[in-house]
């Protein structure tokens, strides 16, 4: 898919299949990172006109190269929270056409134990010499 560039023709084959981007009618949330050498940003843009059948195609850059964008410190800040908002978006108005839910009960009170889960904590930081070190 890489070497070959497949994707700025607008179709990829997988085995007997072919799929052509024009065909897909979910929304599209793409994401360019902004120091991305593998993807960079205007090879990554350039998919966005071959999503044609989509409902919405939304093309965001955000800090970070190829796997910064969503694991790089700046990921929490950026990356994640437009995730967030695109899927509260399009759970919101997929949620609008079934019926009514249910009352739902009272939220329960946060256990102590949850707020010390890994990723729960935005101030905590893990740097490689950590990693590093397991490995001796």
């Amino acid at each position: 898919m890489v070497k070959g560039n497949a994707l700025a023709k607008g179709s990829m084959s997988f085995g007997d299949r072919t799929i052509q981007l024009s065909a897909i009618k979910a929304p599209v949330l793409v994401f360019g990172g902004a120091t991305d050498g593998i993807a960079p940003v205007k090879a990554v843009k350039a998919v966005v006109p071959l999503l044609s059948g989509s409902s919405e195609v939304r093309f965001e850059i955000v800090p970070g190269g190829h796997l910064g964008m969503l694991t790089g410190r700046a990921a929490r800040t950026s990356t994640w929270l437009v995730m967030d908002e695109w899927l509260d978006q399009w759970s919101t108005r997929a949620s609008k056409k079934k019926a009514p839910a249910a009352k739902k009960k009272p939220a329960a009170k946060k256990k102590t134990a949850d707020r010390e889960a890994i990723g729960a904590n935005p101030h905590r930081r893990y740097g490689s010499a950590g990693s590093r070190s397991l490995g001796r």
